[in-house]
Protein backbone atom coordinates (compact mmCIF):
# COMPACT_ATOMS: atom_id res chain seq x y z
CA UNK A 1 0.00 0.00 0.00
CA UNK A 2 2.83 2.44 0.85
CA UNK A 3 4.77 1.59 -2.31
CA UNK A 4 1.66 2.26 -4.40
CA UNK A 5 1.21 5.66 -2.71
CA UNK A 6 4.91 6.51 -3.21
CA UNK A 7 4.71 5.66 -6.92
CA UNK A 8 1.62 7.82 -7.28
CA UNK A 9 3.41 10.76 -5.65
CA UNK A 10 6.45 10.33 -7.90
CA UNK A 11 4.22 10.28 -11.01
CA UNK A 12 2.53 13.47 -9.80
CA UNK A 13 5.85 15.26 -9.20
CA UNK A 14 7.20 14.07 -12.54
CA UNK A 15 4.15 15.51 -14.31
CA UNK A 16 4.40 18.90 -12.58
CA UNK A 17 8.10 19.72 -12.93
CA UNK A 18 7.35 22.82 -15.01
CA UNK A 19 5.05 24.26 -12.30
CA UNK A 20 6.44 26.82 -9.92
CA UNK A 21 5.95 30.02 -8.02
CA UNK A 22 6.85 33.16 -9.90
CA UNK A 23 8.32 35.90 -7.74
CA UNK A 24 8.33 39.36 -9.26
CA UNK A 25 10.38 42.31 -8.10
CA UNK A 26 8.97 43.45 -4.79
CA UNK A 27 10.13 45.96 -2.22
CA UNK A 28 7.64 44.63 0.32
CA UNK A 29 9.07 41.14 0.85
CA UNK A 30 6.90 40.01 3.77
CA UNK A 31 5.56 36.58 4.61
CA UNK A 32 1.78 36.52 5.05
CA UNK A 33 -0.45 33.56 5.83
CA UNK A 34 -4.18 33.07 5.57
CA UNK A 35 -6.33 30.09 6.50
CA UNK A 36 -9.98 29.18 6.54
CA UNK A 37 -11.84 26.16 7.85
CA UNK A 38 -15.36 24.84 8.09
CA UNK A 39 -15.86 22.21 10.78
CA UNK A 40 -18.38 19.61 9.62
CA UNK A 41 -19.93 22.10 7.20
CA UNK A 42 -21.54 19.47 5.01
CA UNK A 43 -24.71 17.94 6.48
CA UNK A 44 -24.47 15.06 4.03
CA UNK A 45 -21.10 13.58 4.99
CA UNK A 46 -20.05 15.75 8.00
CA UNK A 47 -16.54 16.36 6.63
CA UNK A 48 -14.47 19.31 7.74
CA UNK A 49 -12.77 21.35 5.05
CA UNK A 50 -9.87 23.74 5.33
CA UNK A 51 -7.51 25.71 3.15
CA UNK A 52 -4.54 27.97 3.49
CA UNK A 53 -2.42 30.30 1.43
CA UNK A 54 0.99 31.75 2.17
CA UNK A 55 2.36 34.75 0.30
CA UNK A 56 6.02 35.66 0.18
CA UNK A 57 6.58 38.96 -1.61
CA UNK A 58 4.50 38.65 -4.78
CA UNK A 59 4.25 34.83 -4.98
CA UNK A 60 1.57 32.68 -3.39
CA UNK A 61 2.39 29.15 -2.26
CA UNK A 62 0.86 26.74 0.20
Amino acid sequence: MHMKAAKRMIRYVKGTLEYGVRFGKSYNFNLQGYSDSDCAGSDHDIISTSGDCFILGSGCFS
